[in-house]
């Protein structure tokens, strides 16, 4: 099972779970589904296809999920 897989599978049984925890911020399984494909939909419209390599800009995560 890849990550992605997981993490949506995980959204779906046991949406309101602790996932993770970082910087005194608790975040849910729908937490983390909501922004990976928040994530990947910016990646797809900036030309990012499956396969491709790019690299992220934590600036980037923290503004596009308000951290």
């Amino acid at each position: 099972m890849l990550v992605h897989e997981f993490l949506t599978l995980s959204a779906s049984q046991v949406p309101q779970k602790i996932a993770l925890v970082c910087g005194g911020r608790r975040f849910t399984y729908a937490d983390l589904d909501q922004m990976s494909n928040r994530l990947g939909n910016a990646l797809a419209l900036g030309g990012v296809r499956r396969g491709d390599r790019a690299s992220i800009k934590i600036a980037l995560v923290r503004q596009l999920f308000r951290m």
